[in-house]
């Protein structure tokens, strides 16, 4: 809100019709305004997902929680660090694999759960290597799937 009144908030999402918000960018759930922006979404009747890394607690009213655990270059967390409580709320997880991606960090996932989404997406630099990694390890692990990052193909950063 440093930009926007709650009112200009308001007004913008007023004008939204699909009722549906993305909450990502950077991670947003160490946003200090976070809960005040998702009960002015709620209030407005938005369905809200919210794509993290998974190392802050997600505050109620989130609708789907997708977590996308990193390496954390900055050794704050351990390598893909989630934090249990996001950890229990999650619908999605997914990972980036790249070249040193090990995959034991997955069996933390044991046993899957029908009402979750499991994926693994290659990372954009060796794209082939990558996926052919990826299809090896969902042959044997089906619970997987391959995402791919459309804003890559595209050509958005």
């Amino acid at each position: 809100f440093d930009k926007w009144s709650e009112d200009d908030f308001r007004q913008f999402a007023q004008k939204e019709t699909s009722r549906f918000a993305v909450i990502t960018g950077g991670e947003p759930l160490m946003h200090k305004d976070l809960p005040r922006i998702i009960g002015l979404l709620k209030e407005e009747g938005f369905y809200i997902a919210c794509e993290t890394n998974g190392s802050f607690p997600a505050p109620e009213g989130i609708d789907f929680v997708t977590v996308s655990p990193k390496t954390f270059t900055q050794k704050k967390f351990p390598e893909y660090y989630i934090n249990d409580q996001v950890l229990n709320r999650a619908s999605e997880f997914k990972y980036v694999v790249d070249s040193k991606f090990d995959f034991e960090i997955l069996k933390r996932h044991e046993p899957f759960a029908k009402d979750k989404t499991y994926s693994l997406s290659p990372e954009f630099s060796d794209m082939k290597a990558n996926i052919e990694k990826i299809i090896g390890y969902i042959q044997t692990q089906p619970q997987w799937k391959l995402s791919l990052q459309t804003h890559k193909w595209i050509n958005i950063p």
